[in-house]
């Protein structure tokens, strides 16, 4: 046994003052009184009591004794020490999507947290807790810990996605911690069945739950004709099941459909609507299961966000104007480079045609044609121009990358001639298309403003691009990259990587999850990335010139997490486990307290049977 505070043994001192205080304490208390009379009148009776017992005055004093006793053990906080009671644990606690199941009134991810609270509170004082939480990545919560109140509260406040589950790094957390003590108990709480596992003990939470989701939805819409795809499943459960269909947010559903559903396969829906206008369709299944997150699917209609407000700048427009008005509905002003000024903005894309600017525009996507000199920002240099006497063929970069190859595809290869090019030097980050010796006459990128870029080394008048079947499908290319969808679809699962594009004019943006956190995404760069893993509604705010636009997204579960019944590969901890505990301790200070009490109690009561002669 060992003393937090030694000091408080001092208090001891007052066992030999007690002692002494009981030896010199005078028996009898001389008092004045008025009369005898009462005392001879009540003589009689007074000889029929006992007398006194005198062995209570001493058990009153080995109760004071004792008291001063628990009192000083108390300050001086004794710790027994266990020998070899102690030990390590690490707790895997699968934070995944089928983990928040509801099975009486309790998630499983409620119930896991609930086993590894029993585990912790069955522990020897003195043992060291490790918990690291894993969905689609692991997290270390906290690393050998021995505070059991500070563990538990930790616990408490861990919450759960609605990803996949992903051992990989978790497992080597857990790995690390079993090779520093090969004495360390690893615990794995899930509901997935588990195959083969060394050096692991599993606690599974799992029971039989019944699940129905959709998944897999899209639409089609022809004139005013809406019609709804999608895939039903159910678990645990087969039978008819209702569908409905809500469009543009409706709370009144457009359809609803029966549907057979087998256990555990999918089955095809479809639904159909007469619309006028098309935000969203929801589809829904009215049945009530163990997991109400993926009984519905929403799709968004991205189209409404796109804007294709478009300045050409040139004397010579016909063919510029045509090919956009081709390939996209664009709102088009055109102007002339002598009634051009910087003071034009708000475009999503500048054509400067045969025209050097002063400056760049930073609002927007850039295409220059034929420019002959330097322009601050663009990412190139003007070095000189090239007159080709017999004309020659322009020919593909070569480029692998990825912007060049998106930018080239579906292009079959048409001779592309040019009387004239000019030669640039490039310092910016571009993607080369064409080149002709050596020259990179079309290329593009982005500027040192970070908006797109797009630029023709020669006149498209001085070529016979805007004759070949080519210069509609790369012209189709270059709007799709110059007018960037911002996010390629608007329904994701949880824990699929959503790829934002940042536009040029965007001075910030930011996710709000479903449950209203805000996640800040990067504006420096053409394109930022975020991980949705709740499931829900998400919402994209793009501030832009002091405008904000909202784009919403929804995340659904994968197929997998909707499965109540999980399985999982064989998971194992590598090495030889040992069973070397370490000292425990045992803090004996409630015990205390209570003896405590209860001799304050016993002396009270030996002394009101002593003084009021409560016998």
């Amino acid at each position: 046994m060992t003393f937090l505070y030694p000091l408080g043994l001092l208090g001891l001192v007052g066992i030999p003052i007690l002692i002494i205080i009981y030896i010199i304490k005078s028996k009898y208390a001389e008092q004045t009184i008025a009369s005898t009379y009462l005392w001879r009148l009540s003589e009689r009776f007074l000889k029929r009591k006992k007398k006194v017992n005198p062995v209570a005055g001493l058990i009153s004093l080995l109760l004071q004794i004792l008291t001063v006793a628990s009192i000083s053990l108390l300050i001086a906080h004794p710790v027994i020490t266990l020998e070899g009671a102690a030990n390590e644990y690490c707790f895997v606690l699968d934070g995944s999507g089928s983990m928040s199941i509801e099975e009486n009134g309790m998630t499983r991810f409620e119930k896991a947290k609930a086993k590894v609270e029993e585990v912790i509170d069955a522990s020897v004082d003195g043992s060291a807790f490790t918990l690291i939480c894993v969905d689609k990545e692991a997290e270390v919560i906290y690393e050998r810990l021995e505070d059991k109140e500070l563990v538990k509260t930790m616990l408490r406040e861990v919450t759960s996605a609605h990803c996949g589950a992903d051992y990989t790094d978790a497992l080597e957390a857990a790995q690390r911690v079993f090779e520093n003590n090969n004495s360390c108990k690893v615990y794995l709480v899930t509901d997935a069945t588990l195959g083969a596992h060394d050096n692991l003990e599993v606690l599974n939470i799992s029971a039989p739950a019944v699940n129905y989701a959709v998944k897999n939805v899209a639409y089609t819409l022809n004139e005013k004709d809406l019609t709804v795809t999608g895939d039903l499943y159910a678990w645990g459960k087969h039978g008819t099941l209702p569908v409905s269909l809500y469009v543009n947010g409706a709370t009144t559903p457009s359809a609803t459909i029966s549907f057979d559903a087998k256990n555990g396969e999918a089955t095809p829906i479809t639904l159909t609507a007469t619309v006028e206008t098309l935000a969203s369709v929801r589809v829904v299944v009215e049945a009530d299961d163990n997991l109400p997150l993926d009984n519905e699917c929403v799709v968004f209609n991205l189209e409404n966000e796109q804007a294709y407000k478009t300045l050409i700048v040139s004397e010579q427009p016909t063919f510029l104007r045509n090919i956009l008005k081709t390939c996209i509905d664009a709102e088009i002003e055109i102007v002339t480079p002598k009634e051009y000024t910087a003071s034009k903005t708000g475009y999503g894309l500048y054509i400067f045609d045969g025209y050097s600017p002063d400056t760049l525009p930073r609002d927007g996507a850039i295409w220059l044609i034929g420019t002959t000199s330097s322009v601050p920002g663009s990412g190139f240099s003007y070095r000189t121009s090239i007159e080709l006497e017999s004309g020659g063929v322009i020919e593909t970069a070569g480029d692998s990358s990825s912007t060049a190859t998106k930018l080239l595809e579906g292009l079959v290869g048409n001779k592309i001639f040019i009387k004239r090019y000019n030669k640039y030097s490039l310092y910016g980050n571009f993607a080369k298309l064409f080149t002709y010796d050596n020259n990179d006459v079309v290329f593009a990128g982005t500027n040192t403003f970070g908006s797109r870029e797009v630029v023709f080394a020669f006149d498209l008048h001085d070529s016979n691009i805007t004759y070949q079947s080519d210069f509609a499908l790369l012209m189709q290319n270059l709007i799709d990259y110059s007018f960037p969808d911002i996010v390629e679809k608007s329904t994701f699962h949880c824990g699929e990587e959503v790829e934002v594009n940042i536009l040029a004019n965007c001075d910030s943006m930011y996710i709000t999850t479903p449950t209203g956190e805000h996640i800040y995404l990067s504006t420096d760069y053409a394109t930022d990335t975020f991980v949705p893993t709740e499931v829900g509604e998400y919402k994209l705010t793009l501030n832009m010139a002091r405008t904000a636009r909202e784009i919403r997204l929804y995340a659904t579960m994968t197929e997998e997490e909707s499965n109540p019944e999980q399985t999982v590969s064989a998971l194992s901890i590598q090495g030889t486990a040992t069973n070397n505990g370490y000292d425990g301790t045992y803090d004996p200070t409630v015990l205390l307290f209570i003896l405590l009490a209860v001799l304050f109690l016993a002396d009270w009561g030996f002394y009101c049977y002593e003084k009021y002669q409560l016998r």
